[in-house]
């Protein structure tokens, strides 16, 4: 089983930490976030990883290496201009039919071959990870009817709703749809599927999951980490 790591970001909104090294790197109590993932991949039964890199991507290839001390097999793609977020898979030539890719900058307890049982079940094109999350409006909301009566005002609610969780299997054949080192993201490249017929599933997860990307979020993480690190089965 093959996965791509993204990890190809600068992370500015994480200065000045990731002015000197690149948000894949910054540690979690004695490994950092990467090498989490990395250590998780292969509890799970994956034997290659390829990782897209940009900014800053020579450290995370001199820290990882080829994976030989992980026992999986390590390659790397070093972007010259970042590619966003899906196009940089188009770099590899060595893709299995069925690939997991998930971003650098993540912490999650998501079994990930749970995850690809789920997606070849369903035989979609794609399937996208994804987590209930309160979201809370920083309005009052007004509801109305028909005749633009006023029914109800709610001051500042909370909505649950399902967030893209940057956990994704795909088909390595809807690479073909990308044209060559052209930028292109995530949730526009799997509308465009959606709009071609194409079949994208939707794998709900309750578990932890936390996107790194501010500094209160790394924050969570450092407090966070010890209290998930068994469940996320990397030692």
């Amino acid at each position: 089983m093959q996965a791509v790591i993204l990890a190809g970001g600068n992370g500015v909104r994480l200065y000045p930490y990731t002015s000197v090294i690149p948000k894949p790197l910054l540690p979690l109590d004695d490994m950092p976030i990467i090498e989490i993932i990395v250590k998780q991949l292969v509890h799970h039964g994956f034997t290659k990883i390829s990782i897209a890199s940009g900014y800053l991507g020579e450290l995370i290839k001199t820290y990882l290496g080829n994976g030989s001390k992980y026992g999986v097999q390590i390659d790397y793609s070093i972007e010259s201009k970042p590619l966003g977020t899906i196009a940089p898979l188009t770099l590899f030539n060595n893709l299995d039919s069925t690939v997991l890719v998930i971003h650098a900058d993540l912490l999650t307890t998501l079994d990930f071959k749970t995850l690809l049982e789920f997606h070849k079940e369903k035989q979609a094109a794609a399937t996208v990870g994804m987590i209930c999350k309160s979201i809370k409006s920083d309005y009052g909301v007004i509801d109305t009817n028909g005749d633009d009566l006023l029914e109800k005002i709610r001051e500042k609610p909370e909505f649950k709703m399902y967030v893209n969780m940057g956990i994704y299997i795909i088909e390595s054949r809807i690479l073909d749809y990308l044209p060559k080192k052209k930028p292109q993201n995530f949730p526009e490249f799997i509308n465009f599927l959606i709009d071609r017929g194409e079949k994208v599933a939707g794998y709900r997860f309750n578990g932890y999951w936390l996107d790194i990307g501010q500094h209160c979020d790394y924050d969570r993480a450092v407090n966070e980490f010890g209290q998930y690190r068994e469940e996320m089965k990397i030692d």
